[in-house]
């Protein structure tokens, strides 16, 4: 088994790395890589409801190693940059849904103890992915230096 992954190493890793490289200089990823099969799972309720359905992209190992070679590079230009302001919790490690639930109580009983009142909007986001301005992000992305 050694043997077989020291020649896949040895003989994948230059061609390899000069596909990806070339795919983040150029901003474009060859589109004979980007098969995916989706696959329907059922979240619950009635199953002959399309709604009860999330869908699961399945991923070749190819570019499933780019997303995540983009996703480290992206995370750490992010953390040198000071980009994310520190109420943002989905995108930092060690801190989780748990943790903006902390800090939303512990906000919460701060104002009452000062005698002041509280109020709270929650927004259900979904949808939201469906209804970005993908030029508008990009542009956002280009002046964060991503």
């Amino acid at each position: 088994m050694n043997k077989i992954i020291k020649l896949c190493t040895q003989y994948l890793s230059k061609p390899l790395t000069h596909i990806y490289n070339t795919s983040i200089i150029q901003g474009n990823f060859p589109q004979t890589l980007k098969y995916v099969i989706v696959v329907p799972v059922l979240k619950n309720g009635d199953r002959s409801q399309i709604a009860n359905y999330r869908l699961i992209s399945l991923i070749a190992g190819f570019p499933k190693i780019f997303e995540i070679l983009i996703y480290r590079q992206t995370i750490q230009h992010i953390q040198c940059h000071n980009i994310l302001v520190c109420e943002d919790f989905m995108f930092r490690k060690g801190l989780c849904l748990d943790s903006a639930t902390y800090k939303l109580m512990e906000t919460i009983f701060d104002a009452w103890n000062d005698g002041k009142c509280t109020a709270g909007v929650f927004c259900s986001l979904i949808k939201a992915l469906s209804y970005v301005n993908h030029e508008l992000l990009f542009k956002k992305l280009e002046v964060l230096g991503v």
